[in-house]
């Protein structure tokens, strides 16, 4: 960290100095110069890290765009109403009348998506087999008796 902090100040310094030296060689104060090089740099790498901040922005949002634009097309295998009751694949999309044409029957056909629900239940994992064991015993002690 050393290392880099001191080559990028020893790089302010030598742009400032050479600033500083076109400014004495047009006849102005060196030392003015100097302070106009470093409030220059430092204002040019801001509006640098603001461009790229800016096109980092710009980038995400075309990205996320076009994961909201793909989240929008699904597809789905439905069959066909007619008689042969064909099977395709066909695209979905949540935000539009969803339509296809058979290529058995060539008629035009709607989808329609209806949302069902359903209470999600864990599986019963028991490992302890005493219980099915004991079980099993009195099933066998009445049905001998």
């Amino acid at each position: 960290m050393g290392k880099k902090l001191l080559s990028q100040f020893s790089t302010l310094l030598i742009i400032s100095l050479f600033i500083g030296f076109v400014f004495y060689s047009f006849g102005l104060n060196f030392f003015i110069g100097i302070g106009v090089g470093v409030v220059a740099q430092f204002a040019l790498y801001h509006a640098f890290l603001v461009l790229v901040n800016l096109y980092a922005a710009l980038e995400n949002k075309k990205i996320e765009n076009e994961r909201i634009k793909e989240f929008s097309f699904q597809s789905m295998e439905v069959t066909c109403p007619c008689f042969k009751q064909k099977k395709e694949i066909i695209p979905i999309r949540l935000n539009a009348n969803n339509q296809y044409k058979c290529s058995e029957c060539e008629k035009t056909i709607s989808v329609f998506i209806t949302p069902e629900t359903a209470i999600l239940t864990e599986p019963i994992v028991n490992t302890d087999l005493t219980v099915v064991n004991k079980l099993i015993q009195e099933k066998l002690a009445n049905g001998s008796a």
